[in-house]
């Protein structure tokens, strides 16, 4: 809920945070009904719909402000990581949008960098969360190679760990087989997961055990 006070007026008025969310929403025509009302309009609709009219209806939405907002900020905060002074010439780096597949995320995408990052809608709405250095950590991240582990996979992990009781007198089997090494010369193992699809992976580190000075 936010509270917008109208000194020139005198009007205290309250709006849901859903409703600015929805990039076709009338903020224009929202408040003239409220001033409408104010003045003792009898049909404060109906005057809203007819100041509607007398100017561009797409200059009294949402429309992209909190996507702008967000370009802003970020071209604001360059340079990054490992990155020289931007030139004063230089094209738009930064596009931000909604997923279509959910509002309450946003894509950023990095034209410069060629990288694309998510990030949720709350934590955006949160007055005291600094954009620009959760883009920097975002950026070193990359730069590092660090991987996140899918949430979902790694809670059902950790509960699936937590469920399981091992006696100390309980008796473990551990068995082996021996492969010859040129039998499956292709074979390997991904266990690397990303949250979204546009994010990077890093490439695989390639780990050769060798036994007896022989390939294992």
């Amino acid at each position: 809920m936010y509270k917008i006070t109208d000194n020139k007026w005198g009007i205290e008025a309250h709006i849901v945070d859903a409703h600015l969310r929805y990039d076709m929403f009338s903020l224009g025509h929202w408040y003239a009904t409220i001033c409408a009302k104010k003045v003792g309009e009898p049909w404060p609709v109906s005057a809203a719909q007819l100041w509607l009219t007398s100017r561009p209806y797409n200059e009294t939405i949402m429309g992209t402000v909190v996507e702008n907002h967000m370009e802003g900020v970020l071209s604001l905060c360059k340079p990054y990581i490992s990155e020289n002074e931007p030139k004063i010439d230089a094209p738009p780096r930064f596009e931000v949008s909604y997923d279509i597949r959910d509002i309450k995320t946003f894509i950023i995408k990095d034209y410069l960098r060629n990288v694309q990052s998510t990030i949720p809608r709350n934590l955006v709405e949160d007055p005291k969360f600094n954009l620009g250095e959760w883009y920097e950590y975002r950026l070193a991240t990359y730069e590092l190679g660090e991987l996140e582990l899918d949430e979902t996979i790694s809670s059902y992990v950790d509960d699936f760990l937590a469920g399981i009781k091992v006696s100390e007198e309980q008796p473990l089997e551990l068995n082996g087989v021996q492969v010859d090494h040129n039998k499956y010369p292709m074979l390997q193992q991904n266990a690397a997961w990303v949250k979204d699809k546009g994010r990077i992976l890093p490439k695989p580190l390639i780990i050769t055990v060798n036994i007896n000075g022989h390939p294992a």
